[in-house]
């Protein structure tokens, strides 16, 4: 059978459609990834004005409130006085490379005390609620000081 005689064979398909142009969909992609972006740079801002302990700038807030946590762990009985002393010994460390912290002999009391628990597990040595006293007051002091240097 000859194709010419096929009653189909006169028929044209439509011109395929052009190419699409990925130009826009990229484009409304990019604004829309800025906008997000931009959006959350500026709240981040905002919170940070709102909330200063939040900020790197003031490391105050943050180091009160996690010696204010760990000593409500200790209290409650969630830590014992081995866990403490590691984050005990922790948090000062952190604090230790921000700032200068004071040494006199109750930092060297307590030194020896959060050795002991980490290391020896010596029975006779325990941890007190002063020592977070102690913590506490050095910590406020030394952030006071550390202020006052960076205002001059």
């Amino acid at each position: 059978m000859d194709p010419a005689a096929i009653p189909l064979a006169d028929i044209e398909l439509p011109p395929l459609p052009p190419e699409p142009s990925y130009l826009s969909l990229t484009t409304f992609l990019a604004a829309v990834t800025l906008i997000g972006a931009a959006t959350l740079f500026v709240r981040q801002r905002y919170q940070r004005r709102k909330n200063p302990s939040a900020s790197a700038d003031n490391p105050a807030g943050d180091l009160l409130a996690q010696l204010h946590e760990i000593h409500r762990g200790w209290q409650t009985g969630r830590f014992d006085e081995r866990e403490c002393a590691y984050r005990l010994a922790n948090l000062l460390r952190i604090a230790a490379d921000g700032i200068n912290l004071p040494a006199g002999p109750a930092m060297r009391e307590l030194h020896d005390v959060l050795t002991a628990l980490r290391y020896r597990r010596t029975p006779d040595v325990q941890l007190r609620p002063h020592h977070f006293d102690v913590i506490r007051h050095t910590l406020t002091s030394a952030l006071s000081s550390a202020v006052e240097d960076h205002e001059r």
